[in-house]
């Protein structure tokens, strides 16, 4: 019994020796990502008999220094070959093949600039700022007569929309 509280004060007085010498070092890691802001205007729907440009837009944008939103066809996604993207009739029997140029500007006052793949598929290349267009702007598409049939072909062409230092 007389062991129990000595067994005790031995205890008291190793954790108030523990405790006076034992430092204890904690830190809190603070995370925050301030991300790139901006509005991107992509026609959802294009007529080619009626116009054969896609002009791309941006708003708004905010970008860190040093960096641009670039706006480019993704070829893979949008299956283009050699350059060429193909639009398909509904049943898939029928396709026409057609040309895509890089346009620099927009409206009647683009002018081309060379094919996609001499662009390295970039559509556009925006800066800080509203609506600040540094580097080309539209696509122009032609399709190929010569060997097309009759009918309504339809396609899509994909974006890949980043920021990242480009120029």
């Amino acid at each position: 019994m007389k062991r129990l509280p000595a067994l005790i004060l031995a205890a008291m007085m190793a954790t108030s020796v523990c405790g006076a010498t034992f430092e204890m070092e904690y830190s809190t890691q603070i995370e925050y990502l301030l991300a790139a802001n901006y509005t991107v205007e992509i026609p959802y729907n294009v007529d080619l008999n009626t116009d054969q440009t896609i002009t791309v837009r941006a708003y708004n944008v905010d970008v860190p220094d040093g960096e641009e939103l670039v706006v480019s066809v993704d070829t893979e996604k949008s299956g283009l070959t050699d350059g060429l993207f193909c639009l398909k009739t509904a049943d898939n029997e029928n396709s026409i093949e057609c040309t895509i140029s890089v346009m620099s500007g927009s409206g009647e006052d683009a002018v081309a600039v060379g094919s996609l793949a001499e662009n390295d598929n970039v559509v556009a290349v925006f800066g800080a700022g509203d609506n600040t267009l540094m580097q080309f702007g539209s696509l122009y598409i032609n399709p190929i007569k010569d060997t097309a049939r009759r009918g309504h072909y339809f396609g899509n062409i994909y974006y890949t929309i980043e920021v990242k230092d480009y120029m």
